[in-house]
C-alpha cells in the first residue's frame, strides 16, 4: 500500500545540506601494489573528468563512489571502442537517489575529449517519493546531488520509450528478478525487466549505446539471458576489478552497440 501512497503524496522538503564526513583512506581494504594502483587510478580520473568541484561539494565516501563509477564506464567505453559525439543525449533508467549523477555527467563531458561535449541527461526513477530517514525523499537527494550541473533533468516517473532519441542509456542495477524488486517496495505491476530492456533499446539511435550494471553473478548469468531472449548482443561483458570501491557484491557490465 505504501508506494500508491508516495504517488499520491509526492513528498518533497528541498535541498539537503552536505556533510561532509571525515576524509578516509578509501583504499585501505587493499594491499600493494594494488592500493597504489588505486590512487594512480583515481589521481587521473581526478584530472582528466575535472572533479575538483565535486571533491569540494560532496561527502568523502560519495566522491570514491563517484569515483568508481567513472572507472566502471571507462573500462567499458575504452572495450567498445566507439567514440562519443560532441553534443550528446544520453538518459539513465532507474536512478534511485542519484548520488553518481556526477560522475555522469563528467564521464560524458570529457571521455577522451579535450574539450567539454554538451550534454543533455536525463534520470528516471519511478519510486522518487520514497523517504529516507532524514525525512528527505528520493527526490530531493537526487535534486541536490544534480546541484547546479547544467543539461540534467530528474523525471520522477517510469521510462517510457522514445523511437531513437538517445545516444547513450545506461541500466545501473535493474530489477532482474521480481523478488528484489517486492523488497524495495515496488508492485509486482512493476516489475517487467524485458519490456524496460526493450524500451531502452528501442529508445537508441542506430550506433548508440546501451550500458548495463548488475550486481553478483546470479543476476549478471539472468541478465544476459533476457539480453539473448530479445536478441541483443553484448560487446562487452566485464566483472569490474573492486579496486575503487568495496561492495558486497561483484559488478558486471555489459555494453551493447545498436
Amino acid at each position: 500500500m505504501d508506494y500508491p501512497l508516495r504517488q499520491l503524496f509526492r513528498w518533497r522538503r528541498g535541498p539537503i545540506r552536505v556533510h561532509k564526513g571525515l576524509v578516509f583512506d578509501n583504499y585501505a581494504f587493499l594491499e600493494e601494489p594494488e592500493r597504489t594502483r588505486s590512487r594512480q587510478y583515481e589521481q587521473r580520473y581526478f584530472n582528466d573528468y575535472h572533479l575538483e568541484k565535486l571533491k569540494q561539494a560532496v561527502a568523502a565516501d560519495n566522491y570514491y563512489e563517484n569515483i568508481f563509477y567513472i572507472h566502471m564506464l571507462e573500462e567499458a567505453f575504452v572495450l567498445l571502442k566507439k567514440d562519443l559525439p560532441d553534443s550528446i543525449i544520453c538518459a539513465d533508467i532507474g536512478t534511485s537517489h542519484w548520488f553518481y549523477v556526477q560522475a555522469l555527467w563528467s564521464f560524458y563531458t570529457w571521455f577522451q575529449s579535450k574539450q567539454p561535449r554538451h550534454v543533455t541527461l536525463e534520470g528516471y526513477e519511478v519510486d522518487a517519493f520514497r523517504i529516507y530517514s532524514d525525512f528527505h525523499s528520493r527526490f530531493d537527494h537526487a535534486h541536490s546531488h544534480i546541484g547546479e550541473l547544467p543539461g540534467i533533468q530528474f523525471i520522477p516517473e517510469d521510462f517510457n520509450p522514445i523511437s531513437s532519441h538517445f545516444d547513450v542509456i545506461t541500466l545501473f542495477f535493474p530489477f532482474v528478478f521480481k523478488k528484489d524488486a517486492l523488497e524495495w517496495g515496488l508492485p509486482s505491476q512493476l516489475h517487467h525487466p524485458e519490456q524496460l530492456l526493450q524500451n531502452a533499446w528501442d529508445s537508441i539511435k542506430p550506433g548508440g549505446i546501451l550500458m548495463i550494471v548488475n550486481q553478483g553473478k546470479e543476476e549478471h548469468d539472468a541478465q544476459l539471458r533476457i539480453c539473448e531472449k530479445l536478441g541483443l548482443s553484448p560487446i562487452v561483458n566485464l566483472h569490474i576489478d573492486p579496486l575503487l570501491y568495496k561492495y558486497d557484491y561483484e559488478r558486471f557490465i555489459l555494453g551493447v552497440i545498436k
